[in-house]
């Protein structure tokens, strides 16, 4: 045995199968290390003697160094978790309270990638994991701020709304429900033109339902600022 070295890459490689590195101690090191669904994989469960009979080098080598590959980008995916909160942390301490805001979206962005982006993470049974609900990231307060200000036509028709209504339904959607970021979307993504049509169209739909059904566009009192222009494209083949 010689170390560390014994188990890089280049060293397997080329002593594999030799006196120096037999196939049946890299079996025997794989099963040791390895989670039991990638040796079912890489066929690799099971008695070290028969496993050692049915594979040869080669495939024993592709299997080894897929497996320090995967051991490498975990360890990088930790890293990258660490450095965040490391940045998280040394941010909270050096910043004034104008910065507060920030650094709690920060570590609300770090927390949700811990418990629902990073597979990789949830996946290895090494890894503790944080089991929390996604309900528990919605703001019930910022939502219903994001409401009444998607339910003043004025200020989608003259697309005023307020900065932070964009900013947080982008950087940090996990305070929102998918109802209120699909209702934002609607109503911001197309234009003017279109946000006017969609504040029509769903006062029409409000009064419709109000009325029993019976509620017509064209009645007397009912009247719209403007209508969507419709036009022809043509498409070359």
């Amino acid at each position: 045995d010689v170390g560390p070295i014994r188990w890089e890459i280049a060293y397997v490689d080329q002593h594999l199968g030799t006196k120096a590195l037999p196939k049946q101690d890299v079996v025997a090191y794989l099963q040791k290390h390895a989670r039991r669904d990638w040796l079912k994989l890489w066929k690799l469960s099971g008695k070290t003697k028969s496993i050692t009979k049915g594979r040869n080098c080669r495939q024993i080598k592709a299997a080894y160094k897929d497996f320090v590959l995967g051991q490498v980008k975990r360890l990088e995916s930790v890293s990258e978790v660490e450095t965040s909160q490391m940045e998280v942390e040394e941010e909270d301490e050096s910043g004034g309270n104008n910065d507060t805001a920030e650094t709690v979206l920060k570590l609300i962005r770090c927390i949700y990638d811990l418990a629902f982006d990073n597979q990789s993470l949830r996946n290895d049974p090494d890894v503790r994991c944080i089991r929390i609900d996604k309900n528990e990231f919605i703001s019930q307060k910022l939502t219903t701020k994001l409401r009444q200000q998607m339910m003043d036509p004025l200020v989608l028709a003259s697309d005023a709304l307020p900065s932070w209504c964009e900013d947080l339904s982008a950087t940090c959607p996990a305070l929102f429900p998918f109802e209120a970021r699909q209702l934002f979307f609607s109503c911001t993504a197309f234009g003017v033109s279109r946000a006017i049509a969609w504040i029509q169209n769903k006062h029409e739909s409000t009064e419709r339902a109000r009325q029993g059904g019976t509620h017509r566009p064209d009645d007397g009192h009912e009247f719209r600022i403007g209508r969507l222009k419709h036009e022809r494209v043509f498409v070359p083949r």
